[in-house]
């Protein structure tokens, strides 16, 4: 924030006039209409939006971001300093490739992770307030995030004991039966398929589709597809693979 302040004292208006010019000549517009609007509502609404800032510039395809693929069997670690008392660690772990079935083998393990991080971390060993295990996939890259917040642990004890739970957890895989992993998919597809409740979560949802340029807007039912076919001991198999 500081290096903006900096930076604002010496911005004149004759050097944000032609930075509001050159910002626009780089613009892309992408619409995305949901809800109670017809077809033609939105088709005018574009060519209007699209008259107002681009003028007649041709559309241009804009590069995607890409997310850094991070070495395999390497830890990096990231310390910061902040002005808090508390410790708080975030381990990411991401996956080999961007492939569906990664995906689904990603968020099944979500689902079978979250709750015993949370006990074993938090209820059991009492590590720090704020524990919880979830999904971080950036872009179109799968990855699992495990996150603590300490008033009392060290930034290490913290990592220790997330590395400690992430080898036990093989164990867990290796004694689960199919009726459970059967359970644990019926639970996650079911979350996967649920109705939207607001128009905003299907908006957002219909975004990542975009995003993603699947102008077949099916990933759910891919996810969930891959999800139904991932068997126990390639599941054991990737988890001792990727996380350990």
């Amino acid at each position: 924030e500081s290096e903006l302040l900096t930076a604002l004292q010496t911005i004149s208006a004759t050097d944000l006039r032609q930075f509001a010019n050159t910002f626009l000549m780089q613009l892309d517009i992408e619409v995305l209409a949901n809800g109670n609007i017809s077809r033609n509502a939105t088709t005018a609404m574009t060519e209007q939006i699209s008259r107002q800032l681009t003028g007649h510039q041709k559309a241009r395809q804009v590069a995607r971001p890409q997310i850094k693929k991070l070495p395999e069997q390497q830890k990096l670690l990231y310390q910061f300093n902040v002005d808090h008392t508390d410790n708080a660690v975030t381990l990411y772990v991401q996956g080999s490739d961007k492939h569906i079935d990664t995906h689904a083998r990603f968020a099944l393990l979500n689902q079978m992770i979250s709750t015993p991080f949370y006990h074993e971390l938090r209820t059991r060993q009492q590590l720090g307030y704020i524990v919880f295990c979830s999904p971080m996939s950036l872009i179109d890259a799968p990855a699992l995030t495990f996150t603590v917040q300490s008033p009392n642990t060290s930034g290490m004890d913290i990592v220790g004991a997330m590395e400690a739970f992430i080898t036990d957890f093989s164990d867990t895989l290796n004694n689960m039966n199919e009726t459970t992993l059967t359970l644990h998919k019926k639970a996650l597809t079911g979350q996967i398929m649920a109705k939207d409740s607001r128009l905003t979560q299907r908006s957002n949802r219909y975004w990542h589709e975009i995003d993603r340029n699947n102008v077949n807007f099916n990933t759910r039912e891919q996810l969930v597809t891959a999800i139904e076919s991932i068997d126990l001991e390639t599941l054991k198999n990737n988890y001792r693979q990727d996380f350990i």
